[in-house]
């Protein structure tokens, strides 16, 4: 569930910064984003001890195994922690409207994987070692191209499509921007990965 977490993630985003002042937006979008892929970070750890699985009809290979072993409230509030301290002193944004952001994009994705398998993780952890989670989509599997689920993806395309429409209607399309004292720095990121 790797496509499915971006465009949930730029959803909730989208709707979110609507609340923020206007300079915060597009990097409020940004956090989000990025932070809804975070926690499948630990997906590298699984690949460098399992060997990956071709399926034919897949685009993409999947993993053997998938530990989520970062899927936590644990984790959570440390990587949100981090994010704003980095984010504070890079970018000089507000440490605690990015560690927030930070944290709901974090939030999102384990909410996201606890919405579709049950059991999903070790959420509560540090609280609780067991796993928990909801399973609305008991049958999830990757059936769209190998990258996601169809169900999961039309659902999220179609909250996607709404806060566009929204945010376009009452003209709050700040979440595009990436404006402030720190748009320098990241013209200067962006011009690493675009080549001209």
């Amino acid at each position: 569930m790797f496509a499915e977490h971006v465009i949930y993630n730029l959803a909730l985003a989208i709707v979110l910064t609507f609340f923020v002042q206007r300079e915060f937006a597009g990097w409020g979008t940004l956090i989000i984003v990025i932070s809804g892929c975070v926690p499948d970070i630990d997906g590298i750890f699984d690949l460098v001890q399992n060997h990956l699985v071709y399926t034919t009809g897949q685009l993409l290979p999947r993993m053997t195994e998938h530990s989520r072993d970062f899927h936590s409230l644990g984790a959570l509030v440390v990587y949100a922690v981090l994010a704003g301290i980095f984010f504070m002193y890079v970018f000089r944004l507000k440490f605690s409207a990015v560690a927030l952001f930070a944290g709901i994009g974090y939030g999102a994705h384990i909410f996201e994987d606890a919405l579709v398998y049950n059991p999903s993780s070790a959420i509560f952890w540090p609280i609780s070692p067991d796993p928990a989670g909801i399973g609305m989509f008991s049958d999830y599997s990757r059936d769209f191209l190998g990258i996601a689920n169809t169900e999961v993806l039309l659902i999220g395309l179609a909250l996607l499509t709404g806060a566009v429409l929204v945010s376009v209607f009452f003209r709050k399309t700040a979440w595009v921007e990436i404006t402030g004292p720190s748009e320098h720095m990241y013209n200067l990121l962006m011009s690493c990965f675009v080549s001209k």
